[in-house]
């Protein structure tokens, strides 16, 4: 459907070399986002909103929305990673998922507990979610929501031109691994730099540890789609939490509070 590379390590994975024809790709022109309250990086555009449909209506824009939010690339990409689905536990069954679209509000994107409604486990719809983000943007090493089949990263700009270092997107394992949806010693294992007309997109397993790297500086901005294939309902099973494991979370929370108070006087 797509040119695609798919990877099982560190955690299933796959890398777009190219999301549309460079040409269809060159006609897609990137919005200007005000920043907006209760959006994921502060300068979001999500479906329903006003001046959404306009624009996954334009050259371009058409293409690309058309291609990820259909229900043959959702079946495509649950194919492709169905022995992973399997292996990891994931509670969607390819053969009984349903797509149907729906609107996943900003305050339901908040809900961070699970169920959004009582529709079944196997009833998938997509997020294609248009963000900005500048040089205050940092995220720590984390899982999506825990009803996210998928997250992707679908990358519209490029380091050269907006002046980035650092900042790419960044696939780690956790050196303390007890499948909870938490990373308490992260390693980076994979990067993949922020280059026009690419993207990544993951299994959001509990082995899905992920995020930007450090900016080191950006004169521009990042812009990119977050793409998930979603369920209404919890998909992965974390493990409770062990008293030592929390007492480890203390511990590193205490001395990154203690870093950042002393980083100033260092630096």
């Amino acid at each position: 459907m797509i040119e695609h590379q798919y990877h099982r390590e560190p955690t299933p994975h796959i890398f777009f070399p190219e999301l549309l024809p460079p040409k269809v790709y060159s006609e897609l022109v990137f919005p200007d986002i005000r920043p907006a309250p209760k959006g994921r990086v502060g300068r979001d555009l999500y479906a329903g909103e006003p001046g959404y449909a306009e624009l996954v209506a334009s050259p371009g824009w058409r293409d690309l929305h058309r291609t990820f939010t259909s229900a043959e690339f959702v079946t495509w990409i649950l194919t492709l990673f169905a022995d992973d689905l399997a292996r990891l536990g994931c509670k969607v069954n390819p053969s009984k998922a349903v797509y149907e679209p729906y609107i996943e509000s900003r305050d339901m994107v908040q809900d961070v507990r699970g169920a959004i409604s009582d529709r079944d486990v196997n009833a998938l719809f997509t997020r294609f979610d248009i963000q900005v983000a500048d040089n205050d943007y940092s995220r720590y090493v984390h899982l999506d929501r825990i009803r996210r089949v998928t997250g992707c990263l679908l990358f519209c700009s490029d380091y050269s031109e907006e002046g980035l270092i650092g900042g790419e997107f960044a696939l780690y394992r956790d050196r303390l691994f007890a499948s909870d949806r938490r990373c308490l010693w992260p390693k980076l294992v994979k990067t993949f730099p922020v280059r026009h007309n690419t993207g990544v997109i993951f299994l959001n397993a509990n082995t899905a540890f992920h995020g930007p790297r450090r900016t080191q500086a950006l004169a521009g901005f990042r812009k990119w789609v977050y793409y998930a294939i979603s369920s209404h309902q919890p998909v992965w099973t974390a493990q409770g939490p062990s008293r030592s494991r929390e007492l480890c979370f203390d511990a590193k929370k205490a001395a990154v509070a203690m870093w950042e108070r002393l980083r100033p006087r260092i630096g």
